[in-house]
């Protein structure tokens, strides 16, 4: 394994935060995982569904579901949190936009997905990366 890199320290009322959104196959999570364990913060990706299904009191089925029922192509952009109704979308996108909120507030992580570039655009420490590989 590579040596690890030394990396910046960040006094405890700075929090940062790492948002990285990637491309399907792009080994994008693994990625965000390991530089998690490289920054020695937290890591947030499934979480963020089991923390949301709690809030709402529904299984976590049924939210995992609920995101995954994307149409492809131009609909995927249209419905990004599946094809359910708009009122459940947005229920699903503000319970997620406040777990992200309140978790980034509180300390420096990793944010894999779920719009979190958006509902951090104004995070003073927030880097947003996005990860693709070819085909």
């Amino acid at each position: 394994m590579a040596p690890v890199p030394d990396f910046p320290s960040f006094p405890a009322e700075d929090h940062f935060v790492i948002t990285i959104n990637r491309d399907f196959g792009s080994l994008g999570r693994p990625i965000a995982r390991r530089l998690a364990q490289l920054l020695g913060v937290e890591f947030y990706d499934r979480d963020i569904v089991e923390a949301t299904a709690k809030r709402l009191n529904k299984p976590i089925s049924v939210i995992s579901d609920a995101e995954e029922q994307k149409a492809s192509g131009f609909f995927r952009m249209l419905f990004p949190l599946g094809r359910t109704t708009a009122p459940h979308q947005k229920t699903l996108f503000e319970t997620q936009a406040a777990f992200i909120q309140q978790v980034a507030s509180t300390q420096s992580c990793i944010v894999v997905g779920r719009c979190a570039d958006y509902v951090l655009r104004d995070h003073p420490n927030a880097m947003n990366v996005f990860i693709y590989a070819p085909y």
